[in-house]
């Protein structure tokens, strides 16, 4: 069995009952465990990676419903999840090139693991003009608000420790 507490920095009001939940929940591990027990305390970093791909998984909730309509009306196959998440990083600007027999370029997918905030930012607003060019429906503005939010806070943050 395993528990993670969280301490939001921003919500310190609530810190008085997460800290009984955690005396709670270590003392029902440690009568009922048969092993010994690891117990960590350290900085919690929120995975950045996160925050940036949640306004794209929401473009890819939105979107694929609407694409495959479109695909059927036209008396084409449906996408799967993993095959539209390809064409949203296409028509988002992210994706590799590579040669194949015949020396002709084609994209690739590529992974968004080191992407940064402006290289995101961009891709989010070149599948908005994509889906508005191709009449589709999309709102992807809370996402979009937590994702510059973060951002800001992860930057001021960074500023403060370096100083």
């Amino acid at each position: 069995m395993s528990k993670e507490f969280v301490f939001n920095i921003n919500n310190k009001q609530n810190w008085t009952g997460q800290k009984r939940a955690v005396g709670t929940a270590l003392q029902i591990m440690m009568d009922n465990t048969k092993t010994s027990l690891l117990v960590k305390v350290g900085e919690y970093k929120e995975k950045k990676r996160h925050k940036q791909l949640r306004a794209f998984y929401e473009c890819i909730t939105q979107l694929l419903p609407q694409y495959n309509a479109q695909q059927l009306e036209q008396g084409k196959k449906e996408f799967f999840e993993d095959e539209f998440k390809f064409i949203l990083k296409y028509v988002g600007g992210w994706f590799k090139t590579i040669e194949n027999r015949k020396g002709e370029t084609m994209p690739i997918e590529k992974s968004f693991k080191d992407i940064t905030k402006e290289e995101m930012v961009k891709v989010l607003n070149n599948i908005q003009k994509w889906a508005i060019d191709s009449g589709f429906d999309l709102c992807i503005d809370e996402e979009l608000r937590d994702f510059n939010e973060y951002y800001k806070i992860t930057n001021l943050n960074n500023k403060e420790s370096d100083e």
